[in-house]
């Protein structure tokens, strides 16, 4: 997972973990922050149908509060972060 976060451009939008367990289909994110907001651990799943057309896709979701973000990248688009 942490090769995927590399490769979608998450760590240059300033979201960084102390740790990261688990595969690239899905992990955990121990201590995460974005820039100096502390978010806790959250859960990282790589959607598998966007890398059919040469995209990423990542979800980030915090432990049952409901909230999530999306982080995408493609061949024609910069890295971007929207929470859902």
């Amino acid at each position: 997972m942490r090769a995927a976060l590399g490769w979608v451009g998450i760590e240059d939008a300033g979201l960084v973990a102390r740790r990261v367990t688990g595969t690239i289909w899905g992990a955990t994110l121990t201590d995460a922050r974005f820039g100096e907001l502390s978010l806790g651990n959250l859960h990282a799943r790589l959607a598998p149908l966007p890398l059919l057309a040469g995209r990423a896709r990542i979800v980030l979701a915090g432990p049952g509060d409901g909230a999530a973000a999306a982080a995408r990248v493609g061949e024609r688009q910069p890295a971007r972060v929207r929470r859902r």
